[in-house]
C-alpha cells in the first residue's frame, strides 16, 4: 500500500503523524511526505534562502529514518496561493505517489497554512480521479481515503480513529529531533511549550483516550467516493 502524508511546514508531519507513518513503514508499506511550505521564516536570524535549504535538509533527514520519499512544493509560509496552480502541483504529487491513504491537516487547526493546506488537499484528492484534469501522471481509478490528523494540542478536533504508537515513540522522537531549528527554539514566553513538549503531551493525552501509552488521533470524514469498509490505519 502507498501512504502519503501532506504537511504545511517541514516539521508538521513529524509532529502529528510520524508514529503512524513509522508503523506503516515497518509493515512494509511505501510512505511519502509532501511539504507545502518551505518554512523559511522559521529560523530566526538566518537569511531566507539558507533557512529554506536547512529546513528542507531537516525534512529529508527525518523522512530517511523510515525510508520515506519527500516532495517539497516550495511555497513560502503564509503564501499558499488560492489558485489552480497550487492544486495542480499537489494533484501531480498525489497521482505520482498513487496513495491508498492520504493524511493531512484538519480545517479546524489554528494556523492559516494548516487551514489552506487542508482545503488544498481536499480539492486535489477530489480531482485525482477526474480524467479531463490533466497532469503529467495519469488520473487515479479510485480516490485516496483522506484522514485528518490531530490539531495543535488537540483543540477543536474530535477524533474517530486512533493509532497506538507506543512501540515507535522513539522513532517519532528521533524524526522530530531532526528538525533542530525548531526543537532548539527558546520562546520569549516561559510558559509556552516547546515543540517536543507539545508532541509528548499530545501523544500521552491521545494514548489515555484509547487505552495506550502513546497514540496519534485521526478523523475520517466519510464520503461515498472515498470511504472503505476495512480499517486502513495500522
Amino acid at each position: 500500500m502507498n501512504v502519503l502524508a501532506i504537511g504545511a511546514h517541514p516539521d508538521d508531519i513529524e509532529l502529528f503523524c510520524a508514529g503512524t507513518l513509522a508503523r506503516y513503514a515497518q509493515a512494509g508499506h511505501n510512505v511519502a511526505f509532501a511539504v507545502i511550505c518551505d518554512g523559511a521564516g522559521g529560523v530566526p536570524g538566518v537569511a531566507q534562502e539558507e533557512s529554506r535549504r536547512i529546513r528542507e535538509a531537516e525534512s529529508r533527514s527525518a523522512a530517511s529514518i523510515i525510508g520515506a520519499t519527500v516532495h517539497h512544493l516550495g511555497w513560502r509560509n503564509h503564501g499558499i496561493p488560492a489558485d489552480d496552480g497550487a492544486v495542480l502541483q499537489l494533484l501531480e504529487v498525489i497521482r505520482k505517489t498513487d496513495p491508498t491513504v492520504v493524511i493531512s491537516h484538519a480545517l479546524s487547526d489554528c494556523y492559516i497554512d494548516h487551514q489552506r493546506t487542508s482545503k488544498l488537499v481536499d480539492d486535489a484528492v477530489s480531482l485525482s480521479t477526474v480524467r479531463d484534469v490533466e497532469t503529467e501522471s495519469p488520473w487515479l481509478p479510485h480516490q485516496p481515503c483522506l484522514f485528518y490528523m490531530d490539531t495543535t494540542l488537540g483543540l477543536s478536533f474530535h477524533p474517530n480513529e486512533y493509532v497506538d504508537i507506543t512501540s515507535v515513540i522513539e522513532v517519532k522522537r528521533a524524526m522530530l529531533e531532526c528538525h533542530r531549528t525548531q526543537t532548539s527554539l527558546v520562546f520569549e514566553n516561559p510558559h509556552e511549550p516547546s515543540i517536543m513538549e507539545i508532541m509528548e503531551m499530545s501523544a500521552l493525552f491521545r494514548g489515555i483516550q484509547c487505552g495506550a501509552r502513546y497514540a496519534e488521533a485521526y478523523r475520517l470524514e466519510p464520503r461515498w467516493d472515498r470511504t472503505m469498509i476495512w480499517r486502513l490505519l495500522p
